[in-house]
């Protein structure tokens, strides 16, 4: 394998979180929905906010959590920018969980930050026309071959 082909650890890193973040996500989501109401407690906006909202954004945030880490292992550019995108989103997260988790809160703060660090110090590895719609290398080949 060559030096180009290579894989930084920091995107590996960053894909893997990404994929755990949109695990935890989904079953934060989940226990959102069975009324459950760890998430009121524990955040600053407490029962201001009913716990079908909570798991509402905590599936979307799963869903696209899944697709960001797998763009970011394919090197897209969408990928890159979902990837900085949702781990400064989720750093944000963690600080309005601060009072009732501090030191988790911190880890998890610290964590995200170096998410956003290894994917900012690694542009190169996302393909700068990597965010066409996957089957536009279909319709080109189609084209290549209809050509001939």
């Amino acid at each position: 394998m060559s030096e180009k082909e290579r894989t930084s650890g920091w995107i590996v890193f960053a894909s893997i979180m990404m994929f755990g973040l949109g695990g935890l996500a989904l079953l934060a989501g989940i226990a959102d929905f069975t009324n459950s109401s760890w998430m009121q407690n524990l955040s600053i906006f407490g029962d201001k906010i009913d716990t079908a909202y909570y798991g509402i954004l905590d599936l979307i945030i799963a869903f696209s959590c899944f697709y960001a880490a797998l763009a970011i292992w394919r090197g897209t550019r969408g990928g890159y920018w979902l990837g900085l995108i949702f781990a400064t989103l989720s750093m944000l997260r963690w600080f309005l969980l601060m009072p009732g988790l501090p030191i988790w809160s911190l880890t998890m703060a610290a964590v995200w930050c170096l998410v956003a660090y290894g994917l900012a110090t690694n542009e190169d590895h996302f393909q700068p026309g990597a965010t066409r719609w996957a089957g536009e290398e279909m319709v080109e080949a189609e084209k290549g071959r209809e050509q001939m």
